[in-house]
């Protein structure tokens, strides 16, 4: 997906916690956004693999 390809590792780190906090509280919430999570975690994986490894 080239939405998360442009956005900056900080981005990516910060929607990614910001995911897990909502998944926590509202998991039909959560789900609407799954598949950029996906994206957003492949992307983060590629750039920063150690990072990656936490989420």
């Amino acid at each position: 997906m080239n939405l998360v390809k442009d956005w900056t590792t900080l981005e990516l780190v910060e929607f990614l916690t910001s995911y897990n906090r909502v998944l926590k509280k509202d998991k039909n919430k959560a789900q609407q956004y799954r598949y950029l999570y996906i994206f957003a975690h492949a992307e983060l994986s590629n750039r920063q693999p150690l990072i990656a490894l936490i989420y």
